[in-house]
């Protein structure tokens, strides 16, 4: 064993116990970093705590964004044997009666009968093709020799020009009637229903020696139809008329969908479901209010147990919480005139402490029933614009509400002119494709996006005020985007100069780490010389008595 490693046996005194209360007042700075460092992990955590909260708070709002997402209509059927409906928010309340005549048929066409499905061919002595026509469309199939009747199922339903969306337009099958003379029939069914949609075999090129497929051996066993109803008793004489049983373009906002004939009429009943509107408005104010209660606490100071919020003062924090809290006490900016609600409080939403906000489910309810549609602007995004020659065409997060006076120059060929006067809100706005306006960047009125609809008549300016009501959905979702943007958002930069400092510490406390071991070898040379002259002394003191 080493001698440095057994310490005081000439001089009596465990220096080894000595050096390490020396180290452990050398290590304090690494002490200091360490916690430093612990602080800074546990800041970064924080920050993604409260970047969850945002996130679900984004999703909540981007899940009632939109009129159709948040108006939600109710509908019922008296006969849902007969039909059944759903309806989207554009959907009116009110009651109709449909009479369905007939459903949508496709045509089905069954060859006179085969032998055998492996056994017999279908062609033989040389290749063939088998011809027919849907819906105006011609179709070939090219037959080898000796093609069976199985085969000929197969070459049809795999051939090419047949397919769409996986799925032929004339899908081939057999049937076996368990006859004793040609038992197995071909047929042949259209992939959709409706009258457009009829199947022609062509005797242009027939298969086998004689006429065994041409159109005079098929029968049509269910013919191509359209499906026939009559709502609220219109029309009266004779019918509406679709190719589906699928029909979402006769009451407005309402897909009906037929599943049998039925003269005496079916009641199609629309409300609105004020329960489930006032539902979703309950779950976006609850994860509206983990933000804040995340930030809150991340935030605030203790003072009965005197302990500070791992984020207190953070400016940034302080930032998105303010933000926030304008989001719900505001006006949302550009609703349209004569709106009866301007805010959440005005619909029984208020503000407490630590911004968290209230539902007066009384107040609230009464606003539902006096208004809905003034209610969903509150949260959605709506626009308009006064002239048809400018319309809204899209925006960004980066768009803030308001009403902007649009001006627009173009030319005789009905292109926007460059060299003319091209504004949004007063900007210098950008043309992009002949035909859209681009609002100016790092402006209120940036990734805004204005279409242009030429008036005719030649070159000239036109004009218009473009509103955009961008309610507290819009706007929550909106800001959380630009927070959490994954390159350039206020958290990604906050918590990656966090990990910055982090690796720096890690990098000091390496450089520590082996200035302490220098500094411990240092101190056990020094006790082990003075260990060894010690023992010198003493061996030279045993020398001289011996004399």
């Amino acid at each position: 064993m080493p001698a440095t490693t057994i310490t005081g046996l000439a001089s009596g005194i465990e220096w080894s116990d000595t050096v390490d209360l020396m180290m452990q007042i050398e290590s304090q700075p690494v002490e200091r970093i360490i916690n430093r460092q612990d602080e800074f992990k546990r800041k970064r955590d924080a920050w993604t705590s409260v970047q969850g909260k945002l996130e679900t708070l984004q999703a909540t709002s981007k899940s009632v964004d939109t009129r159709d997402e948040l108006l939600t209509k109710s509908v019922s059927s008296s006969d849902t044997d007969k039909v059944t409906a759903t309806a989207t928010a554009s959907a009116v309340a009110g009651n109709h009666t449909v009479i369905i005549n007939q459903l949508a048929e496709a045509e089905v066409e069954v060859h006179s009968g085969w032998a055998d499905l492996n056994s017999t061919p279908v062609i033989s002595g040389g290749a063939g093709q088998f011809d027919y026509i849907v819906g105006g469309e011609g179709y070939s199939i090219s037959v080898p020799d000796g093609t069976t009747l199985i085969g000929l199922v197969q070459l049809i339903n795999t051939a090419a020009d047949n397919i769409d969306d996986d799925t032929p337009y004339v899908v081939a099958s057999t049937i076996d009637d368990g006859g004793a003379v040609d038992p197995l029939h071909l047929v042949l069914s259209s992939k959709e229903p409706g009258l457009s949609n009829t199947i022609a075999v062509q005797d242009t090129t027939t298969l086998g020696t004689g006429t065994e497929f041409d159109s005079g051996t098929f029968t049509e066993t269910k013919s191509a139809q359209d499906s026939e109803i009559r709502v609220d008793g219109f029309p009266v004489a004779t019918w509406i008329t679709r190719e589906t049983n699928t029909i979402d373009d006769v009451i407005n906002g309402v897909t009906l969908s037929l599943k049998d004939a039925d003269a005496l009429g079916v009641t199609i009943q629309i409300q609105e479901d004020l329960s489930l509107v006032k539902q979703k408005i309950n779950d976006w104010v609850d994860d509206y209010n983990a933000v804040m209660l995340e930030m809150t606490v991340k935030t605030r100071y203790d003072a009965e147990n005197e302990i500070m919020g791992i984020l207190m003062g953070d400016s940034q924090i302080q930032s998105i919480k303010t933000k926030l809290l304008e989001v719900v006490a505001q006006a949302v900016p550009d609703l349209d005139a004569g709106a009866k609600f301007s805010n959440l409080s005005s619909i029984g939403i208020d503000i407490g402490p630590g911004g968290q906000l209230s539902v007066n489910s009384t107040e609230l309810q009464e606003a539902l029933e006096t208004d809905i549609d003034d209610i969903i602007d509150l949260f959605v995004f709506t626009q308009s614009s006064t002239s048809n020659d400018l319309e809204y065409f899209t925006r960004t997060e980066h768009t803030k509400g308001g009403t902007y006076a649009v001006q627009a120059a173009y030319d005789a060929s009905g292109n926007l002119d460059s060299s003319g006067t091209n504004t949004i809100g007063g900007y210098a706005a950008t043309i992009e494709n002949n035909t859209y306006l681009v609002g100016k960047e790092y402006s209120e009125v940036q990734g805004l996006r204005i279409k242009f609809n030429y008036p005719g008549g030649g070159a000239g300016t036109t004009s218009a005020d473009i509103r955009l009501g961008t309610g507290v959905a819009i706007q929550s979702k909106n800001n959380v985007e630009i927070w959490t943007d994954s390159i350039d958002g206020v958290i990604k930069i906050v918590k990656d100069g966090y990990e910055d400092q982090i690796t720096d510490l890690d990098d000091q406390l390496l450089a520590w780490e082996r200035r302490l071991e220098i500094k411990r070898t240092q101190l056990e040379k020094k006790f082990l010389a003075m260990e060894q002259a010690v023992s010198l002394a003493r061996n030279q003191g045993s020398w001289l008595s011996s004399m």
